[in-house]
């Protein structure tokens, strides 16, 4: 058959009641660090459908011609203008992309009565020539023993701003099979919509995070490994050493079909862009487990 048994189809899905779901288990408070050194990123490691990478017209066409012209594969923060009242405290600061482009970015840190540390982040692009953009977001890198993912939002498969179909529920995978073995490698691993999502060891020790971000991703690999790399050969090796890249997104590009045809219609472009997440040290074996409110099969499909 096409098909094992058990193999769905269809499904079909209605909001019952709507409230703030919290990711199991116990939280304590994790380490301001992580939150204080988020990166600002506008870069994703170009997709076929976002430029050539190979052959004669590597660099000719596509999306990514115009970002690798305003230097958003390399970002670097000027120094921070930091400020303190009680238990909030803010920083702005400027990056400047390699080809001398400015963005504004403003965070907000506020540790909570429960320990949780409540983030803000509103990420100002003023420049009108940027019209085009992968993303906007942060990332930051964990503990490669952090390795096993659960989340709740749409899966279990990949997902993208303009591919959105995918059940509702409560997923769990782990960072290594995240990945994606395209022919040549780019971006991957996208989860749109997240409510929260948790990474933790074999003992079910980590960080949880409660997020409105349009989207995020887990990787061994970072943008730049990805984007560096022609084959699958060309990618470094990695082990439970490495750390792990995590990436939220308060706007992402859309995939589309640009390598054989349109191109996608959500763009990203100049403006004021906003992220609001919060942080704990979570011990819990949720992570560790596999369900879904859908019955949906756990397939992954790619693109």
């Amino acid at each position: 058959g096409w098909a094992p048994a058990g193999h769905a189809v269809a499904w079909d899905q209605a909001v019952l009641r709507r409230g703030s779901p919290r990711p199991p288990g116990r939280t304590a408070p994790v380490d301001d660090r992580l939150v204080v050194d988020a990166a600002v990123t506008l870069w994703r490691a170009p997709t076929d459908n976002d430029g050539i990478r190979v052959g004669p017209l590597a660099g000719v066409i596509g999306a990514a011609v115009s970002w690798h012209q305003w230097g958003l594969d390399h970002l670097t923060p000027a120094p921070a203008r930091v400020s303190e009242r009680g238990d909030t405290r803010r920083i702005e600061r400027l990056w400047h992309t390699g080809r001398g482009r400015a963005v504004t970015h403003r965070r907000t840190i506020e540790r909570t009565e429960t320990g949780w540390l409540e983030v803000l982040d509103e990420i100002t692009i003023d420049d009108p020539e940027l019209t085009d953009l992968p993303r906007v977001g942060v990332t930051f890198h964990l503990p490669g023993r952090l390795r096993n993912l659960a989340w709740y939002g749409p899966g279990p498969w990949e997902t993208a701003t303009d591919r959105r179909a995918a059940p509702i529920g409560i997923w769990s995978s782990t960072v290594a099979d995240e990945f994606v073995p395209y022919v040549t490698p780019q971006h991957h691993g996208t989860h749109i919509a997240p409510r929260w999502f948790t990474l933790t060891d074999d003992d079910g020790t980590g960080i949880a995070v409660i997020t409105d971000a349009v989207a995020f991703d887990v990787s061994t690999y970072s943008a730049h490994d990805l984007a560096g790399a022609s084959t699958l050969a060309d990618l470094p090796r990695r082990s439970r050493r490495d750390p792990v890249h995590v990436t939220m997104d308060a706007a992402l590009r859309g995939v589309g079909t640009g390598a054989c045809g349109p191109d996608t219609t959500v763009r990203v472009g100049p403006g004021r862009h906003r992220l609001r997440w919060s942080v704990a040290q979570v011990s819990s074996n949720a992570s560790r487990r596999r369900s879904s409110t859908s019955g949906a099969s756990p397939t992954r499909p790619r693109r």
